[in-house]
């Protein structure tokens, strides 16, 4: 976040370490108040919600513009993604499988 955020900042403007710890913490927190009241009136457009909370926050704590705010919100929520998905937290077949004792079917007609 502090990355981006320092990337996306005017020139001149100095986004601080702190500042960028924060700011996530409570997109955090934003995203389990998110799930947990809005989600059960909304659905899954929580996620908009929570990414204009998100954007205003950014706005507020890093001092960007709306623009540069969605940005790295953008940036920060697609990291997110890759990385949760790249460690597989979204699948459980793997663990079913296990659980089970069998195995994968296999692919090869051998």
């Amino acid at each position: 976040m502090w990355f981006v955020a320092h990337q996306m900042a005017p020139i001149g403007y100095q986004v601080s370490l702190s500042r960028a710890v924060c700011t996530i913490i409570l997109m955090g927190v934003c995203n389990f108040v998110t799930k947990v009241f809005l989600a059960p009136v909304i659905g899954n457009w929580y996620v908009v919600a929570y990414f204009l909370a998100c954007t205003l926050l950014a706005m507020t704590l890093l001092r960007l513009k709306f623009w540069r705010s969605v940005l790295v919100v953008l940036i920060y929520l697609a990291v997110w993604t890759v990385g949760y998905v790249a460690l597989g937290f979204n699948s459980n077949s793997h663990q079913a499988h296990q659980s089970t004792g069998q195995t994968r079917p296999s692919t090869s007609n051998l």
